[in-house]
């Protein structure tokens, strides 16, 4: 079979489970690509789990064998949870609909579309089945899904509505039988659950009981830093928090609401950027030439209009990389809060890990089965640029990268004290007033702890994968040089850090064991 008939198959609705083997001898790591290419949402789960366990990996780059590892063992996590919760194909949430999911939130877009109006009822059905396995949204999610549902019908076309108006019904039918509690814990096996969507965001076993208990003692920690260095401000007085809201309004660190306000905070974070790039040959071996092609850039008046949320583009073609700053509300994005911004999203923190995994030629499925992972390595690119000196002789700017770190705890924090802590929405609100303050610019408290409610594991695991990156390059450092690590993490691709780990600290044990 030639590479151009092989690619005809795929290209058709003929199985690539079945051509494989003919393919493999010839080029591994492409058949391989093309088995991973021919996955889909509507192709079983037990199917494709054993295509991959038959994969033979003689002959396969390292890079493709971590595509085969990391898929393997999103696809296995993926079959528990599909065991406990049969009626979701979303990994990150038990339930069907809410107020950040739902067929529903398609209806401006295509209001009119029959198929919209199967989606829904296909949800409807779902509903009923999540509802006889006691996952019940908590009343106040619940009342707020049935408002959204409502206003969506009030704008969609009769099929359309109709199907709606008959979820909307199952949704008050619910009613009776919704908690006030938000937390997995209430439901039936609902530690297991948690522990498992936990799992599958992470990529690895951790216990709620000990994550929750790492997330703490970090909070501590940070906090006794802030507390440090508040002082240094002349806020003495008041939680971490309390203080930390007075900070951010003093207007010494406030921009104009103007073009030139908008113009010099993009000048000042340009400013960041240019400072850290002479640091990156001592934090990595190899530093991708893109790096020096990366700006931030202010968006377009029309962008600020449609209430677009900061975004980052590729370089490319010819085109320089960016990150495209959302200024809209500028008095709330004191000048203190921005670099880390700079480090979180650009570098060496979001973009540095999108060229590398661009340069490694990992399989697009490896995002998906390592979803926590990204976030994990922009927070450790904060502190790799405050370990290299980003931050000093700037206090306000260390104060402002301490607090996106609590901002990350915190929010990990609410996760797991929510759904393995039984804690309650007010004493979820209570930790983030007292400990983190000032919300962040893009997420709000309320929110921020709605989407902990409702995406359960999801802001745990993001901040253990960055404590978890930084406890392994401890652990390297101790025998080798550190940015062999980092490039290594970078060269690899993305992944969950238990492999990870395989992959470069027990590499790195071996390796001395040698010498």
């Amino acid at each position: 079979m030639t590479r151009r008939e092989f690619l005809a198959i795929a290209a058709t609705s003929v199985s690539v489970l079945d051509t494989w083997p003919a393919f493999a001898a010839e080029d591994a790591d492409l058949s391989l690509h093309m088995l991973l290419d021919g996955f889909s949402e509507g192709r079983a789960l037990d199917a494709r789990i054993q295509a991959l366990e038959a994969f033979p990996t003689a002959g396969l780059s390292p890079v493709a064998r971590l595509d085969r590892d990391v898929v393997l063992r999103g696809l296995r996590s993926d079959a528990v949870l599909a065991d406990m919760l049969p009626f979701r194909r979303d990994a990150d949430s038990p339930y069907v609909v809410s107020p950040f999911a739902g067929a529903w939130r398609a209806v401006d877009a295509s209001g009119s579309d029959p198929a919209l109006a199967d989606r829904i009822a296909a949800e409807t059905d779902a509903i009923d089945a999540a509802a006889a396995r006691g996952i019940l949204l908590p009343r106040a999610l619940l009342e707020r899904t049935i408002a959204s549902i409502q206003r969506a019908a009030g704008k969609a076309s009769p099929l359309v509505a109709n199907a709606l108006w008959r979820q909307c019904a199952r949704l008050v039918a619910s009613r009776p039988q919704a908690s006030d509690t938000p937390g997995l814990w209430r439901m039936p096996n609902g530690a297991q659950l948690y522990a498992a969507m936990l799992h599958r965001q992470f990529g690895g076993d951790v216990s709620a009981a000990e994550a929750h208990a790492r997330l703490s003692d970090e909070v501590r920690r940070i906090s006794g830093r802030m507390n440090a260095m508040l002082r240094k401000q002349g806020l003495t007085r008041g939680s971490i928090g309390e203080r930390m809201r007075l900070f951010a309004r003093q207007p010494q660190w406030l921009y104009s609401d103007d073009d030139a306000g908008r113009d010099r905070a993009v000048a000042d974070m340009n400013q960041c950027l240019d400072r850290v790039r002479p640091h990156l040959p001592l934090l990595f071996k190899v530093v991708p030439g893109e790096a020096g092609r990366l700006r931030v850039r202010r968006m377009t008046a029309a962008e600020e209009a449609a209430g677009r949320s900061g975004y980052r583009a590729m370089p490319g073609d010819g085109r320089d990389g960016a990150y495209v700053v959302d200024l809209r509300e500028i008095r709330r994005r004191p000048a203190w809060s921005l670099p880390g911004v700079v480090h979180h999203e650009l570098l060496p923190g979001h973009m540095m890990q999108l060229l590398g995994t661009k340069a490694s030629g990992a399989h697009p499925l490896r995002a998906r089965y390592a979803p926590a992972m990204a976030e994990g390595w922009a927070i450790y690119g904060e502190e790799l640029a405050a370990g290299a000196g980003a931050f000093e002789g700037d206090d306000a700017a260390l104060i402002g990268h301490l607090h996106w770190l609590m901002f990350r705890l915190c929010r990990g924090m609410i996760d797991t004290g929510i759904h393995h802590g039984r804690w309650s929405t007010p004493e979820a609100r209570r930790t983030l007033d007292l400990m983190q303050g000032e919300p962040a610019y893009f997420a709000g408290f309320d929110r921020d702890i709605d989407q902990a409610i409702v995406n359960p594991g999801v802001r745990a695991a993001e901040a253990l994968s960055w404590l978890e990156l930084a406890e392994l390059e401890r652990d390297f450092a101790r025998g080798g040089d550190v940015r062999d690590f980092r490039t290594a993490a970078l060269d690899l691709g993305v992944m969950p850090l238990p492999l990870l780990a395989e992959r470069t600290i027990d590499r790195d044990e071996r390796r001395k064991g040698e010498q």
